[in-house]
């Protein structure tokens, strides 16, 4: 995996004063991952409101960059460079991976072992994808399947 140099252009940015005056005691992180954009708010989950809300573009240095493909890396030179992420320390995290290539299939039809036959029916898949599965709420019994290409 080759690693290459990002710039991120902050396209918007909102955050409330009682975030920046240090009012918020318990936070929830909610992350969305795309291949060329990271958004992110923080939640204060004593009042249930959104204290701050950032969306950035993601610009790679290099022209080999594959638009189809997550940059590596990527998350970790944000959480070094944005003042916010850098110090939060939130109770909670949740995290979103956009992808075209995802299914949700009820309880009684799902089977871990059959998920690239599972996904195969919504999405068209390579060789070399990578599946993943997860329960979206234990009492919901649907699950959420996606892949993703490999690096």
């Amino acid at each position: 995996m080759v690693q290459t140099a990002l710039q991120f252009t902050l396209k918007t940015q909102q955050v409330d004063e009682s975030f920046s005056q240090g009012m918020v005691t318990s936070s929830l992180l909610l992350l969305l991952f795309d291949r060329n954009r990271i958004s992110y708010a923080i939640i204060d989950k004593q009042r249930q409101k959104a204290v701050a809300l950032k969306d950035y573009h993601i610009v790679s240095d290099s022209t080999q960059s594959d638009s189809d493909d997550y940059k590596p890396g990527a998350f970790t030179q944000l959480l070094e460079m944005d003042e916010l992420l850098n110090q939060l320390q939130p109770q909670q995290v949740i995290l979103s991976v956009y992808s075209t290539k995802h299914s949700l299939v009820p309880n009684p039809l799902f089977s871990k072992d059959q998920l690239k036959d599972i996904l195969s029916l919504t999405s068209r898949i390579k060789d070399d994808d990578r599946f993943y599965a997860d329960a979206i709420h234990p009492q919901m019994h649907i699950w959420c399947m996606l892949f993703r290409k490999s690096y």
